[in-house]
């Protein structure tokens, strides 16, 4: 559980991060990247909170057909997003359990 729940906040930071870090790429300055990172993220879970949808049925609410987001999220999917975070988020159950062993 720590693995995941103890060391999840600082997955999300680092996601965020990385985003902010393409915000800044696209030519803004620190401080509005970090503004729209955390408006983006604090935007999606508050949809999240209020939509009592499943999380996939709300992300294919988003994603229009041959658009911006499906081409993101294929890109993300071919790369092997979901097993780097599986294979992260093991490695930390997997430290947990011998810290607590």
């Amino acid at each position: 559980m720590t693995g995941l729940t103890g060391s999840g906040p600082a997955y999300v930071l680092y996601i965020l991060e990385i985003i902010c870090s393409i915000f800044e790429k696209q030519g803004f300055n620190k401080k509005m990247s970090r503004d729209l990172s955390i408006e983006l993220f604090d935007g999606t879970i508050n949809t999240c909170k209020n939509d009592d949808r499943s999380l996939e049925v709300i992300k294919k609410s988003i994603v229009s057909k041959k658009g911006t987001t499906e081409s993101a999220l294929r890109s993300m999917k071919k790369d092997g997003l979901q097993k780097i975070l599986n294979k992260a988020v093991g490695s930390a159950i997997k430290k947990a359990s011998k810290i607590g062993s």
